[in-house]
């Protein structure tokens, strides 16, 4: 098991976000990630810009898109400045992609909510024909190209491209275009096991086999000092999850979920002292998990806080997963 980082929004200090990302690097994560909604308080827009700033600070880690809300841009948009930040890292860009799901977002953007799964299905080959083809001919109702040069090419041929999604059609689709399936924040323990199962038997329709690819996961994560850091961290989990998932753009998608401060801690985040870490996060090893991505950063969380936590899971925490 490898871990990354995820940021997402805590404060305008950007400078702090660019300090956890070198040190992450120091550290031995496999991958920086941004997060991406908009005209939330709690997640920063767009991603490909941030990633940029972390590339030209940064020589090894790989720099992730979780997630990139595909069917809000053009897809010539996201081919382009894609392909850019794979050059400008020198190949360590991924791209992480979903449909979205938020009223509010496709408004924004004029985009029609019913648009979205035929612009998935349609992109994602699209820019990976970009990336890789010499000219492309394509022909949609957002953009028609003919004997279409992509420069510059991105370095890695083509970079991976990790789709997240939830119900069933968003998993089979991740298993039939994707080189990953990217797990969320949201599923417990059980629901990752049964949202693998599924990729796997998806996976196996088309003479693919689970072992061998990225597994990657979302998990709230922290590993404190003692008992009461740990029980702050939780307390300051609980209220973002709450205002995030409640307050804002999901409640139609998860009102089936029980949001009480109970169900949000149990096998939905991974709060405690370095041993008790180690044994939550085994779990999810033990079910298929490969990549943890981990949110280390909550509202009201300093950044000192931050980077010690981040240190302790780094020294203590990831020796014994590897």
């Amino acid at each position: 098991m490898r871990f990354g980082i995820l940021h997402v929004a805590v404060d305008n200090d950007f400078g702090a976000t660019l300090a956890q990302s070198v040190l992450a690097e120091d550290l031995g994560f496999d991958f920086v990630g941004f997060a991406e909604h908009h005209g939330s308080p709690y997640v920063y827009p767009y991603a490909l810009p941030a990633l940029a700033a972390v590339a030209a600070r940064t020589r090894r880690v790989r720099l992730v898109s979780t997630i990139l809300l595909l069917p809000l841009y053009h897809p010539l948009r996201i081919a382009e400045d894609g392909a850019l930040l794979d050059v400008i890292s020198g190949g360590r860009f991924v791209l992480g992609v979903a449909a979205a799901y938020a009223p509010t977002e496709f408004a924004a953007f004029g985009v029609p909510l019913a648009e979205r799964r035929r612009r998935m299905e349609e992109w994602v080959p699209l820019i990976r024909r970009l990336w890789t083809e010499d000219e492309v001919t394509y022909a949609g109702p957002e953009a028609t190209l003919r004997s279409f040069r992509l420069f510059p090419r991105p370095v890695q041929q083509p970079p991976p491209i990790w789709i997240g999604g939830v119900v069933p059609a968003a998993i089979r689709r991740a298993a039939r275009l994707g080189d990953a399936y990217f797990l969320g924040a949201t599923p417990m323990l059980a629901e990752v096991r049964e949202r693998l199962a599924l990729f796997a038997a998806a996976l196996a329709e088309r003479g693919e086999r689970l072992a061998g690819k990225e597994v990657p996961l979302l998990r709230y994560l922290f590993v404190a000092r003692d008992a009461a850091e740990a029980d702050e961290a939780r307390r300051l989990i609980v209220q973002r999850f709450q205002k995030e998932y409640t307050g804002w753009g999901m409640p139609d998608v998860l009102k089936n979920v029980d949001r009480s401060p109970e169900a949000i801690l149990r096998d939905r985040v991974i709060v405690g002292e370095a041993s008790a870490c180690v044994e939550d996060l085994a779990r999810y090893r033990d079910a298929g998990v490969t990549l943890i991505g981990a949110a280390l950063r909550f509202p009201g969380m300093s950044h000192e806080t931050t980077v010690a936590g981040m240190r302790r899971l780094a020294e203590q925490v990831m020796p014994h997963l590897a």
